[in-house]
This record gives structure tokens, sequence and C-alpha cells, in this order.
């Protein structure tokens, strides 16, 4: 028995031994590497990157640094306790919520409060958490009850180019303006390169295009774009050996060019109006026509004939395309300031407007 004993405590002896010197062991022991005072801890959170700590305390919320331990930013505006923060997935946003009803939304390019979010009515507790595609915000508490808020107001499309709220066809033909322009050049503009490598081409126009519809409703679409369409779909024709996605493009135009074809004949409204001492006048034809357009003076007096000629199907409103008037009349005398009449004629359409010529 005795020794059945002595064995059983030299097992137990070894066994201790090995398991404390034993490397693997010690990797799994887990030790604090810092340490921040506060006075009352309710929530925490890191961004994605792992650099940066909301902390809330009480009523406030602390940006911790994580590299250097120093405060970038100090949130506050509540009147309640803070319950709970969370960075949306990519880093964009800071929601917190408090026992005073509210949920706050914190732009972390700046730290200012974008949103104050009311609908829960129990002053205990709140849980927030985002969607992965941060496009959703859910936040629950004591009432029972769990929110959902859409987020894409308050995010940015990089597709919107316009800022409207939406991807559409405007957004496609910004960048179709700006088209083939590269940093530096006096036509490159930043908002029409959103993948923002310095050059606006077809990776451009294929992110606009493959993000059309997304954002509230798109507006109702005009003629006045359709031109532009066109002469990039014959650009973009023109690319020797398309991939896959100069042919998605090409077909999301051709798709928009069909669409926006003038189904009817109009005379549209000159710009720039009132003007001095030029303007253009903008029109579309749902057929070939024969087209003129004369101007008129307030008593009915012809002022100028402009004769257009035979003109095919199509749009007339770009500054290269539109009727053009120089604010002189048949004489080429430069009429006063006043009210003028214009009137088009394409074979049985006919329809006036009114500009303004203010010097």
């Amino acid at each position: 028995m005795n020794r059945q004993i002595i064995i059983y405590v030299l097992i137990v002896i070894i066994t201790f031994f090995l398991i404390c010197s034993h490397p693997i062991a010690a990797q799994n022991q887990i030790f604090p590497i810092g340490k921040l005072g506060y006075a009352n801890v309710t929530s925490i959170a890191w961004n994605s990157d792992a650099d940066l700590l909301a902390v809330a305390n009480g009523l406030t919320i602390d940006l911790i640094d994580t590299v250097s331990y120093k405060r970038l930013a100090l949130l506050t505006g509540y009147t309640q306790e803070i319950s709970s923060v969370a960075f949306s997935p990519d880093d964009r946003w800071l929601a917190s919520g408090s026992d005073d009803h509210t949920v706050k939304i914190w732009d972390t390019n700046n730290w200012q409060e974008i949103a104050s979010l009311t609908g829960h009515i129990d002053r205990r507790g709140r849980s927030l958490a985002f969607s992965p595609d941060g496009h959703l915000l859910a936040t629950g508490g004591y009432d029972g009850v769990i929110l959902l808020w859409n987020m894409t107001p308050y995010t940015p499309i990089k597709a919107d180019i316009n800022n409207d709220g939406s991807v559409s066809i405007f957004d496609l033909v910004l960048v179709a303006t700006h088209f083939g322009s590269r940093l530096g050049n006096a036509n490159y503009n930043a908002a029409a390169d959103p993948n923002g490598d310095g050059v606006i081409d077809v990776s451009d126009l294929l992110l606009v295009a493959q993000s059309i519809g997304v954002g509230a409703a798109p507006p109702i679409y005009t003629s006045e774009n359709l031109s532009l369409l066109i002469n990039l779909y014959a650009m973009i024709e023109e690319i020797p050996y398309p991939d896959g996605g100069i042919e998605l493009v090409k077909d999301l135009l051709k798709r928009l060019i069909r669409e926006y074809s003038p189904s009817q004949t109009k005379l549209l409204h000159n710009y720039p109006n009132p003007f001095n001492p030029e303007t253009w006048i903008p029109y579309q034809l749902a057929s070939d026509s024969r087209v003129s357009i004369t101007i008129y003076d307030v008593s009915g007096r012809r002022v100028r004939l402009l004769d257009l000629g035979i003109q095919p199907k199509g749009s007339y409103v770009t500054k290269d395309k539109a009727a053009y008037w120089d604010g002189k009349n048949d004489a080429g005398e430069s009429v006063s300031s006043g009210i003028y009449i214009y009137q088009m004629n394409a074979g049985t359409y006919r329809l006036t407007k009114k500009m303004v010529i203010y010097k």
C-alpha cells in the first residue's frame, strides 16, 4: 500500500512539473498588456484596424489611439448614461446608445454628430450592431423592441458622382463629360474619378454602371443626355480588345440610348436665359425633319430666321448640336434688351417659347 501511495505521489509531481514547464501551456496564458483607468466603463468597441478604441464612460465617449494611448477626441452631448458603442464596418461612423432614448451617429472624420435617432421608450439599456455591409443599424433595449435603421442616407456611395443620394444616368453622364482626363489636366474632376486612380476611364464608368439604381429612387430622365451617351458609346467602341467590363458598359449605354431616344418632337427651353449676348436653343426630333427657328420681338415682327436644314431624328441639346443665336437680327445688328419669342417649325410641328435678353 505504501508503495502505491509513493508511486501515485510521484506521478502527480511529475505531471505538475510537465504542465508548468511545457511551452504550450505558457503560450496559453493571457496577461494584460495595457491598462486605462476610468470611473464607469459601460461599453467599449474597436475600429476595424484595431488602432482606435471607443470607450463609453458615463456621459462621454473617449476615443483612444491604441498605439500611443493618447486621447484623440472626447464626445459629449448625452444627458443619461451611455450604454453601448459600435463602429460601422468601414469605420466611417460610430454609433452610441444611451439611456436618454437616443442613438447618436458620429462622423469619424471630424467626430461631429450627424444624426440623433429616437424611437425606444424604455430608459434602461441600449444595445446596437451594424449589418456587415453597414447599410443597417439594429438597436434594442429593455422595451423589448429591436429597431432597424437605414444608414444609406449617411453612407456615401462612391458612384454617386453628383452626390444626390442615388446612382443614375446623371452620374454616368458626369463621368462621360470628363472621360479620358487625368489628374493634373484642366478637364480632370476628382468627383468623376470614383476609383481615385487619377484617370477617368472605363473602370470609372463600370463602377457607376454597376451601381445604377443604388440609393434613393432615381429622378425622371430627360433626353438632354442622349447626345453625350451616343458619343461616349462611339468612343468606347473604338477601344481595341474590349474585356467583359467594357462590354457591360457598352450594353448599358445601348439600353439607355434606346430608352431615352426621343419618342416625340419637342422644343426645349433656351440656355442661358436671361442671356447676353448669345444663347442656345435645344430641341429633339422624333423623325427626320426640316427644321427652322424664327425669332420675333413682342410686337410680332420677325427678328431672325435660323434655317437649320434637314436634321435626322435625335436630340440636339448640347452647344455643338443645339440651335445658336448670337443676339443679332437678320441684318447683323445686335438687338436691344427685352422679351423675344422663338418658334420652331419641324414638319407639322410648331411651338413657341419666350426668352429674355438682358444687357
